[in-house]
């Protein structure tokens, strides 16, 4: 496998192969998206010869053969939602995780058959539970920035 600062070439996300080559979680799940993709269809969705063909095909508009018709519209569906070029649309990993249907149920098959029948709470009370928590770490962090910008109103000016 070819690789350069950012690791290997064939999983690079659209917003990595563009200035300003940006990486983020959201390249993560794009990488994630290429792996699955290649497991389930046995090659990769974008294969090029050099590095600037790889680019313009990550970056175009043009999506991967779509996966072969054995697999089910749900693992599709996810694939899709993985190599969406628009990193806001992606899903996070955690998400996919615990929302798709389609990956809970293979995660919780593998974890009974690997540890013992322990299961993860992957129900969707828990990922509202979850996004309730975040909502509400995202409220708190906002007034303790309000509350500091208040503080920075309130110090004296300093004369010169």
């Amino acid at each position: 496998m070819e690789t350069d600062g950012f690791g290997c070439r064939r999983f690079m996300a659209p917003e990595a192969a563009l200035p300003p080559f940006e990486c983020s979680r959201a390249s993560d799940v794009w990488s994630l998206g290429v792996l699955l993709y290649e497991v389930l269809a046995l090659k990769v969705p974008f294969e090029a010869r050099s590095m600037a063909a790889l680019c313009r095909l990550v970056t175009g508009a043009k999506d991967p053969k779509p996966l072969p018709p054995a697999y089910s519209p749900q693992a599709a569906a996810l694939v899709k939602q993985l190599l969406s070029r628009d990193p806001g649309r992606r899903p996070s990993a955690d998400r996919v995780l615990r929302t798709s249907d389609y990956v809970r149920s293979h995660v919780q098959s593998v974890l009974s058959h690997t540890m013992g029948g322990h299961a993860l709470n992957l129900s969707r009370d828990a990922v509202r539970r979850d996004d309730g928590l975040a909502a509400e770490r995202r409220k708190r962090e906002k007034r303790r920035a309000a509350k500091a910008a208040e503080k920075l109103k309130e110090r004296p000016k300093w004369r010169g």
